[in-house]
């Protein structure tokens, strides 16, 4: 806090007036064994459901209750064929802080608590009764960490079975255990007899496209990052390498290369035709018609547009087929 003090003081306000619970690690509660700082099970739920969000009630709600017995099914099929008493990648990650934990030395205190030292007065607190170690990431994820573990085989025990029961493979199954009934089609659904009909809502289709994701907040952020105004910026076309202008009202010719040597040959040019008659003359003469030569051969070639020509030979057709009929009546 006191370095945020000296960057910028009505952050530290900012901060002083929320509850140190939502923002600050030291306060958090160990009771949910979870060290993430995001909200990943709505952000996967919007995603999910992005087909079905612009669909009326009964279709949305159909294909969110479909997607969920689905959901429900594969993730209990996937734990089944899980190996070991834990998930996966809960495995995975125990394996890497086993092997970290080999540069740790342990002091026994008794009653199941430990004295471990990190080197350089680096030293943390490791109950193994009440799965608990001062730096609290243990009590925050449930996942021993090489603090714990180098007690752990200290005492000759798998580290596995101090880890929280959430990520047990059993625990997994049990959560996925329940299931969702299928349900008849529409058609086949009762209808209330002793109710109001329900008129649907008056739709107001609004200006534009219609978005399809979330409507973020305006402090989350964004993959693309912010929406930059161009107003004051000078354009730039990249085909013929000058600023000031777009596609649309270029002038010039694509490639600056081709623009700079027909400007070079004509000063060329006029520099061999503003030089006095001299013996040399009939050389110069001869080498300012090649030059001209090749100048006129890099001209670009204007091309009508496609679109004038077709109204052209349409206006052309249309005559040649009036005067036909016109003949063809006086005659």
């Amino acid at each position: 806090m006191s370095e945020m003090r000296s960057l910028s003081k009505s952050a530290e306000a900012w901060l002083h007036g929320k509850n140190p619970r939502t923002w600050s690690r030291a306060h958090f509660s160990t009771k949910h064994k979870s060290d993430l700082l995001l909200n990943n099970n709505s952000e996967c739920f919007n995603k999910i459901i992005l087909e079905a969000r612009d669909k009326p009630i009964l279709t949305m709600l159909e294909i969110i209750r479909r997607k969920v017995m689905t959901r429900l099914v594969s993730m209990r099929e996937a734990a089944e064929k899980y190996p070991g008493p834990l998930c996966p990648r809960i495995q995975k990650k125990l394996s890497e802080i086993v092997n970290q934990s080999n540069n740790v030395w342990q002091v026994y205190a008794g009653n199941e608590k430990y004295e471990v030292n990190c080197g350089l007065g680096n030293k943390y607190v490791v109950d193994l009764l009440n799965s608990s170690c001062s730096c609290r990431k243990w009590d925050f994820s449930g996942i021993p960490r090489k603090h714990a573990i180098s007690c752990m085989q200290l005492l000759a025990v798998s580290p596995e079975t101090y880890v929280n029961t959430c990520y047990i493979v059993t625990t997994q199954l049990n959560i996925y255990s329940h299931l969702i009934n299928p349900v008849k089609g529409p058609i086949q659904w009762e209808h209330a007899k002793d109710m109001e009909p329900i008129l649907p809502p008056m739709i107001r289709t609004p200006l534009g496209r219609p978005k399809q994701t979330r409507r973020k907040e305006v402090d989350e952020a964004r993959k693309s990052g912010p929406k930059l105004n161009k107003t004051g910026q000078q354009a730039n076309y990249t085909k013929c390498g000058k600023t000031g202008h777009n596609k649309r009202t270029c002038k010039g010719i694509f490639g600056g290369t081709q623009m700079a040597n027909q400007s070079s040959s004509l000063q060329i040019l006029n520099q061999a035709t503003s030089m006095d008659n001299t013996a040399s003359q009939p050389f110069l003469s001869q080498q300012s018609s090649n030059l001209l030569a090749n100048f006129r051969a890099k001209l670009p070639f204007k091309r009508k547009s496609v679109l004038w020509t077709n109204i052209i030979s349409f206006w052309k057709s249309c005559l040649i087929m009036l005067t036909i009929v016109r003949l063809y009546i006086l005659s």
